[in-house]
């Protein structure tokens, strides 16, 4: 009887791990640079390599592009440094860190800020005003990333999801895309390479047989 408890828990042991497997991601570029990541139930995992180096990181896909001018300019108007970090990450799906030069300034941001890709606009104000990390990484890295992307350099990205990888090529290109066919939730069984977001894009139909338009 005892021997037959042992194994029933071990069997609900095992499904349970299983259904809660931890979102996780690795790439690299061969004889330069690795990185592989695990991120906790409710975010997801990317990784990405290029010229910029291997970085990964842990974002809500669900909390993406939930930015708006007016909600920043509040944050800003407090003048506290962690309510800043507090919306940005919340608005963003990413970790955000902002300690300011002067601390318990209050900001005003440009108006620029409100014309179009928006959360970029911010995330490059605050980098001139303060010491600003994205994802666990320097504002300037994801600036550098951009400009490869744009360039239509090599890059390689890999997530847990083809959602995951559809809404950072948004952060880093500030564009909106739609997935009109196909299911973006789809695990992705390996890392995407491609010449710059385009070329990402294209490969990342392909993989998930996905439809995108761009907004």
């Amino acid at each position: 009887m005892f021997r037959q408890f042992f194994l029933l828990s071990l069997i609900l042991a095992a499904c349970c791990l299983s259904a809660y497997a931890q979102p996780s991601c690795s790439c690299s570029i061969q004889g330069r640079c690795s990185v592989s990541q695990s991120c906790n139930s409710g975010w997801n995992a990317v990784c990405e390599c290029s010229a910029s180096g291997c970085t990964s990181s842990c974002v809500k896909i669900a909390e993406e592009n939930n930015f708006s001018s007016t909600g920043f300019d509040d944050a800003l108007k407090s003048g506290n440094a962690k309510m800043i970090e507090t919306y940005l990450s919340r608005s963003s799906g990413r970790q955000v860190e902002f300690i300011p030069h002067q601390l318990g300034s209050k900001l005003v941001a440009p108006k620029s800020t409100r014309e179009g890709d928006e959360l970029w606009k911010a995330f490059s104000f605050l980098s001139q005003k303060g010491r600003l990390k994205v994802s666990g990484q320097d504002f300037s890295h994801w600036m550098n990333v951009r400009e490869l992307l744009t360039r239509g350099d090599e890059y390689t990205i890999c997530s847990d999801q083809a959602l995951s990888v559809l809404r950072h090529l948004e952060f880093l290109t500030g564009k909106r895309f739609t997935v009109v066919s196909g299911d973006a939730t789809v695990a992705l069984r390996g890392p995407i390479t491609g010449n710059g977001a385009a070329g990402i894009l294209e490969m990342l139909k392909k993989v998930a047989s996905i439809e995108i338009t761009e907004n």
